[in-house]
């Protein structure tokens, strides 16, 4: 295993600042080391082409414990009455649908920045191998997910839903059996993803919900949620060195 530090930014003048990237570099027989140690893979280390070498980085990443979680009551009624049907594939094959999928989920979520067919219709082909979730109502495609495996180590990718009727629950249903998915194969836990700011709180809700405090998996919801909160007040620098002092603080950094 290799780390990185790229030391960006700092302050000294008026106060003690500093901002840097830190990546690492992992064979394959340390994946499971990684997964356990908060450390998450990416092809596109700040760069959106699939140029890099595969990297791994430090960020809140949160996991479900198998073991744990049990579905909720609505859930399990959802189960018995959606008129959605679930395929498991090992590839896709439809790109085109799936990009127009993905650009009415943006739409809907009012996410910018939008990536171009070409980029992915080469995600597709270039990621990490995995397994599709793909779900289908009155016969057309309405949502998709990914689950990739690294080692022993199961990675919810993504989720696209176009949300043309939102009470089919799909993005409940999906959860679910992903969940189910990562059962039925053996796994521990399931990881779902960095969260930062509130629209992140919803990860928390499930039974077995864990996340990286960048020291430990922890369990400690109160915690989390307030992390997600400030993601969405912290505007300036001044803003983020002043709830740094206070965190740190908190969590009794420095006994």
């Amino acid at each position: 295993m290799k780390f990185y530090f790229d030391h960006l930014f700092g302050q000294q003048t008026d106060k003690d600042f500093i901002y840097s990237l830190i990546s690492a570099e992992f064979e394959t027989s340390e994946w499971n080391y990684a997964f356990e140690n908060g450390w998450a893979p990416t092809h596109e280390y700040y760069i959106s082409d699939f140029s890099n070498k595969l990297l791994w980085y430090q960020s809140r990443q949160t996991r479900i414990n198998i073991e744990k979680y049990t579905p909720s009551r609505k859930t399990r009624k959802l189960l018995r009455d959606t008129p959605v049907e679930c395929k498991i594939t090992n590839e896709v094959s439809d790109i085109h649908s799936i990009y127009e999928l993905y650009l009415q989920y943006c739409d809907y979520k009012g996410f910018g920045d939008l990536a171009d067919y070409n980029y992915i219709k080469k995600y597709f082909t270039a990621a990490q191998p995995g397994y599709y979730l793909q779900f289908f109502y009155q016969n057309q495609l309405i949502a998709i997910t990914k689950i990739s495996v690294w080692g022993t180590n199961p990675i919810a990718e993504f989720f696209w839903w176009n949300y043309d009727t939102p009470a089919l629950s799909v993005g409940r249903l999906s959860s679910y059996l992903e969940l189910d998915f990562a059962r039925d194969k053996g796994y521990n836990f399931l990881y779902v993803g960095l969260a930062y700011n509130a629209e992140s709180k919803y990860k928390s809700l499930k039974k077995g919900f864990q996340w990286w405090t960048g020291r430990y998996w922890s369990e400690n919801v109160d915690q989390f949620l307030l992390l997600c909160e400030n993601d969405d007040k912290i505007n300036t620098i001044q803003d983020l060195y002043e709830f740094q002092i206070e965190y740190l603080n908190k969590i009794k950094v420095r006994t």
